[in-house]
């Protein structure tokens, strides 16, 4: 009776083993789901669950938040001149650049191979210049090809501001529209209210 008690034991132990691996195992899938693996940013779903989670916080607090495009035109033309690899380091280079730049609170992603999102909690309007300048001060000072120089296309930043009660949703629709309102040098912003619910 006695070995048979400590069979069952043995197993009951084994089990809690398997289960503490599984659910490592898990934990670092869904780590690894929202990462980009070629720059170690979050990928389109890791950015969909940023902006989800600061849309939520903003409906709760009725704070502001944002959706930033950075497009680096410059780094189209690294993977032309010097190929996908040398492309690839800049991109690395740039994205933890820009990842550096931005506040602890605030999640960069990887969009293409020549532009991020980044999901800005708690930014209003009067704070998108501050941070368009803080970006291109430090990309002006960045030793790289995608760095500016007179030979490097400006990068374009893009911004879509919530109103109060904005979700996720509404700031993804509205993106294109706050592209084709930018210019290099000049952030194209576009604010979004909540929808109605009479539609």
């Amino acid at each position: 009776m006695a070995e048979r008690t400590d069979d069952i034991d043995a197993l009951h132990a084994k089990i809690d083993q398997l289960l503490a691996q599984n659910q490592e195992l898990r934990l670092r899938l869904d780590v690894l789901s929202t990462l980009d693996p070629a720059t170690g940013l979050l990928n389109s779903h890791g950015v969909e669950e940023a902006l989800s989670a600061a849309a939520a916080r903003g409906q709760r607090t009725g704070e502001p938040f944002a959706l930033m495009f950075i497009s680096f035109p410059g780094l189209l033309r690294i993977g032309e001149e010097m190929g996908p690899g040398d492309a690839q380091e800049e991109l690395r280079h740039v994205g933890a650049m820009v990842t550096a730049t931005l506040r602890a609170m605030d999640r960069v992603g990887r969009h293409d191979d020549s532009s991020f999102l980044a999901v800005l909690p708690q930014l209003e309007h009067a704070g998108v210049e501050a941070v368009v300048d803080r970006l291109v001060g430090n990309l002006y000072a960045m030793p790289s090809g995608a760095g500016l120089d007179p030979m490097t296309p400006v990068p374009v930043f893009s911004v879509v501001l919530s109103a109060e009660g904005a979700e996720a949703d509404d700031l993804l629709e509205a993106l294109p529209d706050a592209r084709l309102a930018a210019v290099p040098g000049s952030p194209g912003v576009v604010t979004v209210a909540a929808r109605s619910d009479s539609s």
